[in-house]
């Protein structure tokens, strides 16, 4: 049975926002309001707890994707990254003037701020708010259009995806460990060579035996 065209009207087109959990509420309020640019807007509490109040801060035109919610939980234990966890809360910054001019503003306001990271497809900073939730500003980037310019392979893309931390380490790495690889398996065939073929043989049940182990 072939994909059926889903209605436009309940089709996913983005995150409605991201809610974050502080020990108090004030100092998250105040960067995200004074530093960041957002607008306090209202607030609301949990339908079976009425003791727990979600504060809403909006940038922009607010809505869909341009929203932060802060709940504020004192003498919760600070929480540590783990499977099924989120491990930061990105925001979006249209091209590289202006991302190092967040990068300006967060240093100058005492924020502690990173220098701006390449990360080959896209720039970025991160820093944490005063909860200790771990922030990043990162630059839209012209992702696609520099991948087609360099005409890079499918193979080398997964390994910048999972290894870069910027385009000279991921390079570095990368060949590092083509290199590395080439030599081994040259090695092994060579010593497989110079094997008789008796001695391969027994290499090769030993093999299957560690592999049963």
């Amino acid at each position: 049975m072939g994909r059926q065209p889903g209605a436009v009207e309940v089709a996913i087109r983005g995150l409605n926002h991201v809610t974050i959990t502080v020990n108090d509420l004030e100092p998250t309020a105040k960067e995200l309001t004074g530093v960041l640019g957002f607008q306090r807007e209202n607030s609301y509490t949990i339908s079976d707890d009425v003791s727990r109040e979600i504060v809403v801060f909006t940038t922009g035109a607010g809505g869909p994707g341009a929203e932060v919610h802060v709940e504020a939980h004192p003498g919760l234990p600070r929480g540590s990254v783990g499977r099924g966890g989120v491990h930061h809360v990105a925001f979006r910054a249209p091209n590289d003037e202006q991302h190092r001019a967040w990068q300006a503003r967060l240093a100058q306001a005492g924020v502690g701020v990173t220098e701006v990271i390449d990360r080959f497809y896209f720039h970025s900073i991160y820093f944490r708010e005063p909860g200790g939730v771990l922030c990043e500003i990162a630059t839209d980037g012209p992702a696609l259009r520099r991948m087609s310019r360099s005409r890079i392979s499918a193979k080398h893309y997964r390994c910048h995806l999972s290894l870069s931390r910027s385009a000279r380490r991921s390079k570095r790495i990368c060949g590092l460990y083509r290199r590395r690889h080439t030599k081994l398996s040259n090695a092994k065939k060579r010593r497989r060579q110079q094997q008789p073929k008796r001695a391969r043989t027994k290499d090769r049940c030993d093999e299957r035996a560690r592999a049963r182990r």
